[in-house]
């Protein structure tokens, strides 16, 4: 077993329980089940429903996400523990699809507002504590990916005001029944995947349709949205294209855990090699830079299946720009997606590889934009009956 330690960490308030979040089905949890006699456990089931981006948990129940599925109170139970693992199974250096899933449904613990800390944008704690989180991780792993594993965890307690303890690999690993092997679907030379959970209503959709309207080659839309509980549904179009662009919003420093698990099933029926993998990708914080972990899982994904990487367009801030529509890209704050967008599609059109390019608004500071960000929170509250100290609601 490999470890890595972070060193300094000192406890905070004394609390009731640990709290373990894993993805083992019952079978194989047995095996570890002695190690966490005595703690609070989440298991990411298939009944747990993936973040949908309502940000409910912020303006209507703060501090509890809205989706009633028996995993809604998540980030409290972040919260009550005096520590927390995550036992996941290794993939492309993040969390597993469902692990992840549970993480994304957690963003409550945080607060809705921003704040600069470590030198970049990040979420205001909902609480004052920084305490030990510990990412346990099985499977095969490359140094590759173990490497982008530590760098995915760090980055997850700095926005989640947290601290690692941990990170461990481990070569556990079980049976799991092979998938059917589905067919090739005839489709566009270049399908453009929408992987956002709220659809034609997502900024991914928007910043797909600004690069699609550079492209010359062939493409079509897929909404990863019609088929949340199955994404593998969506396999066969996939498989039909030669070159897949992946629009996806960045959910807790890494791909949405819709994203992920669709990735997972493309590596067990296989099809991919060869096909080029792009990607544009956006989030609230300033930074574009902080969507470099994402990046890292597709770049680790195409190693694991044999596609090709082929660059990526980074977007911060993304939360601003579609409340600024009246305002031209190519003039305004978008003036650097404007630029980024062509020369991916150039990319794309050639079917040739670019680099990543981080695009952050342009002549628009990024203490503008926090200030305008922070500002804009409580008429959202309000419009739910809510004040801006509601907002702040803690849960002991």
């Amino acid at each position: 077993m490999l470890n890595w330690m972070h060193d300094g960490f000192k406890p905070g308030k004394e609390r009731a329980m640990k709290l373990l979040i894993h993805d083992l089905p019952a079978e194989a949890f047995s095996n570890f089940a002695p190690e966490y006699e005595g703690w609070e456990i989440i298991a990411a089931r298939g009944d747990i429903r993936p973040c949908v981006g309502c940000f409910g948990c912020w303006v209507k129940t703060p501090g509890r996400c809205v989706v009633k599925d028996g995993y809604e109170d998540s980030p409290v139970k972040l919260h009550q523990a005096e520590e927390i693992v995550f036992l996941s199974r290794l993939r492309y250096g993040c969390l597993s699809g469902a692990a992840k899933n549970v993480i994304d449904r957690c963003i409550g613990y945080v607060l809705p507002f921003f704040e600069i800390a470590h030198g970049e944008m990040h979420h205001q704690r909902r609480y004052d504590e920084e305490k030990p989180v510990s990412f346990r991780f099985y499977g095969p792993s490359t140094p590759a990916e173990r490497a982008q594993a530590e760098e995915y965890a760090a980055a997850v307690c700095r926005n989640m005001r947290s601290r690692v303890k941990a990170v461990t690999f481990e070569d556990y690993d079980f049976e799991r029944e092979a998938p059917a092997q589905p067919k090739a679907e005839p489709a566009a030379r270049t399908v453009l995947l929408n992987c956002s959970s709220r659809g034609k209503q997502a900024n991914s959709a928007m910043f797909l349709e600004k690069l699609a309207a550079k492209l010359k080659t062939p493409c079509e839309t897929l909404e990863l949205a019609q088929h949340l509980r199955a994404p593998e549904a969506l396999i066969p179009k996939l498989l039909g294209a030669e070159q897949i662009v992946i629009g996806a919003g960045l959910y807790v420093d890494g791909p949405p855990s819709q994203l992920l698990r669709l990735l997972e099933a493309l590596e067990a029926v296989g099809g991919m090699e060869g096909k080029r993998i792009y990607a544009v990708t956006n989030m609230g914080l300033y930074e574009s830079r902080q969507l470099r972990n994402l990046f890292n899982t597709l770049r680790l994904w195409c190693k694991r299946t044999g596609a090709v990487y082929s660059g990526g367009l980074a977007i911060g801030a993304g939360e601003m720009y579609d409340r600024i529509g009246s305002i031209p890209f190519e003039t305004g704050p978008g003036r650097n997606i404007d630029l980024g967008a062509e020369k991916l599609a150039k990319a794309i059109d050639a079917g040739t590889a670019c680099e990543d390019i981080y695009a952050n608004p342009f002549a628009f500071p990024r203490i503008a934009y926090v200030t305008a960000a922070n500002l804009g929170w409580p008429g959202g509250g309000k419009k739910n009956g809510l004040s801006k100290e509601d907002l702040y609601q803690q849960h002991d």
